[in-house]
């Protein structure tokens, strides 16, 4: 498990890497999405598998896709850091027992929708418009006890423009927060 988990922080590195390229590389027309179908459910078992592990406090994720064979049009490297990056938010901003939802399922037009619900600290309204903004950090007080850049939901928000998709977040007191993922 540990060998496997350094593998997989090794990608994640090579993620990141590939995040900061990316974003300086949006403004460049040279910039191509490898798009490739990805099996919704063995792609997100593989991330989530990670997490759990990664953890620092108890966190229980639970993922339901339905239909199982489910599949989705999107850049592996990329749709895996989307993915990635909500989860790293939600079992940071969360408190001491961490709960992740993770629903996966088709809308009346066909897209793919991936829902991932947490019951971590609220985004006020006023800040949920900001939240995907570019170095954009949600205020809390004069204390930073999660450290970040501000850059995880703006990449979100890019990559899924590029894969012609959308991203929208919902934030409600004793609800936490749900990230919609919308594939076209």
């Amino acid at each position: 498990n540990y060998l496997k988990m350094s593998l997989e922080q090794l990608r994640k590195l090579g993620g990141m890497i590939e995040q900061i390229l990316s974003t300086s590389m949006k403004r460049r027309k040279t910039f191509v999405l490898h798009k490739e179908t990805l099996d919704v459910r063995h792609a997100l078992a593989g991330i989530v598998e990670e997490q759990r592990l990664r953890a620092k406090k108890p966190t229980d994720i639970t993922l339901d896709v339905v239909p199982d064979d489910l599949t989705v049009s999107a850049d592996r490297q990329h749709f895996t850091q989307i993915v990635s990056n909500i989860l790293d938010n939600a079992i940071k901003y969360s408190r001491e027992q961490v709960q992740i939802a993770i629903t996966c399922t088709k809308d009346t037009d066909g897209n793919v929708v991936i829902q991932i619900s947490d019951n971590g600290i609220v985004i006020s309204k006023s800040k949920q418009q900001h939240s995907r903004d570019k170095f954009y950090r949600v205020p809390n007080g004069n204390l930073h006890e999660v450290k970040g850049y501000g850059l995880g939901l703006y990449y979100v928000a890019t990559m899924m423009r590029l894969h012609g998709g959308t991203v929208d977040v919902v934030s409600e007191q004793g609800r936490g927060t749900t990230f919609k993922l919308l594939f076209r």
